[in-house]
């Protein structure tokens, strides 16, 4: 149910399960939910994440409108803000909404190291353990999907104990060559 909605929709996921298994919080991540709540919890604490939710998207919202500039371009990575859609040379890539945040993020500073912490708490609005394996989760399978295009596009690399950097290979000038 949560990957249909997803599929039809940004409007922010919260999952309120009462659940014990350990893996249910990171397989709502992949299946596209923005927080999992642990039943029993306060509705203060409810109310504060659906806000915290809500501030997320009109966040992306200023940040991913038009006047912002629609087209990026990072190496042979091309980033349309206007229509969601990200291409590496010829080839168009489909990402989770999760997946685009996270390259989107990566991509308004590259060649930067992004902590961590402050990927989770654009994408999400918050870090804290689940949400950083979720993270992890997410950059694998964004690395996956950067390295399986014909031509090279950006590198997605890990710093441990630092946090991610989209890394651009600079082209060979042709005096070095």
């Amino acid at each position: 149910m949560c990957a249909n909605l997803r599929a039809k929709t940004d409007a922010p996921i919260i999952i309120c399960s009462g659940t014990t298994q350990k893996d249910d919080p990171v397989l709502a991540f992949k299946l596209g939910a923005d927080d999992f709540v642990h039943k029993p919890f306060s509705v203060d604490e409810l109310a504060a994440r659906i806000e915290a939710a809500l501030r997320r998207v009109a966040r992306r919202t200023r940040v991913d409108s038009p006047s912002s500039g629609t087209l990026q371009q990072v190496g042979a990575l091309v980033i349309d803000r206007a229509r969601c859609k990200v291409a590496v040379g010829n080839e168009t890539l489909h990402l989770t909404p999760t997946e685009y945040r996270l390259l989107c993020a990566l991509a308004t500073r590259p060649g930067e190291v992004h902590p961590r912490k402050e990927l989770a708490e654009q994408v999400w609005g918050y870090h804290d353990s689940d949400v950083g394996r979720s993270l992890d989760v997410h950059m694998r399978r964004l690395r996956g999907k950067l390295n399986a295009c014909a031509e090279m596009g950006p590198l997605l690399v890990t710093l441990r104990g630092f946090g991610y950097q989209l890394h651009v290979e600079p082209e060979p000038d042709a005096a070095t060559v």
